[in-house]
């Protein structure tokens, strides 16, 4: 999946709508501009960065234990 590119743009679609899931959840806490750059900004490094932490252990055939 990760070496055709109409496969990797799937995920991507399913990330962002993940991201709005999250922060439309935090209801009132993401109501001004501010808290909500913040939210969509927290949200999207969270997911970026259990994205690479899954990619990388599929690269590596799940031999690998993931990071902390």
């Amino acid at each position: 999946m990760a070496s055709t590119p109409a496969l990797r743009a799937r995920p991507q679609d399913s990330q962002y709508a993940l991201q709005q899931t999250i922060v439309d959840a935090l209801g009132d806490r993401a109501a001004t501009h501010d808290a909500a750059f913040r939210a969509h900004a927290t949200t999207s490094a969270c997911l970026a960065a259990t994205h690479t932490a899954w990619t990388r252990w599929a690269e590596d055939d799940g031999r690998s234990e993931l990071p902390d």
